[in-house]
């Protein structure tokens, strides 16, 4: 993992506050209203420390390859369990729809059509079309081509 910066992460912790500090005696008329109210005071500088806690607890947490890997896969697990234990509830009501359509009687000709090529030989099950000659005599058909596109430079050449 990529090591952090610690002198970073401590600019990252005070730079709220320092903005506060700076604001407040950036502007006279602001400093006079802060000044007045130790509640107010406390409170700003509270919310600055606060922003400059969640900044260095942001920046200290490092997100590479692995980071997203893992988070990928803990939010893919659920997904995969269900798709795992619905898979084979199906597969198991498939193979029984099948064996059950295999086990019933055919009728009519897909009866005749399943009976003979039971009592044929493999051979039989496996046989070429016949060629079909084409005659000489016909007239030549004219093929035509339309090339449209971009030109490139090997073909300008």
């Amino acid at each position: 993992m990529a090591q952090r910066s610690p002198m970073l992460g401590a600019a990252l912790l005070i730079a709220p506050t320092m903005c506060v500090v700076a604001l407040r005696y950036g502007s006279a008329a602001l400093e006079e209203v802060i000044s007045q109210d130790d509640t107010l005071r406390y409170s700003i500088h509270s919310a600055a420390l606060l922003i400059g806690v969640v900044m260095f607890m942001r920046y200290r947490k490092v997100k590479d390859h692995e980071f997203h890997r893992s988070r990928a896969i803990r939010k893919l697990s659920k997904t995969y369990s269900k798709e795992d234990r619905g898979l084979w509830e199906k597969g198991e009501a498939a193979i029984e729809r099948l064996e059950a359509k295999a086990s019933e009687p055919q009728t009519g000709r897909a009866a005749l059509e399943s009976q003979a090529l039971k009592s044929g030989t493999v051979g039989a099950l496996n046989t070429e079309r016949s060629e079909e000659e084409i005659p000489d005599d016909d007239p030549e058909v004219e093929v035509r081509t339309q090339v449209t596109g971009m030109g490139t430079m090997v073909d300008e050449q």
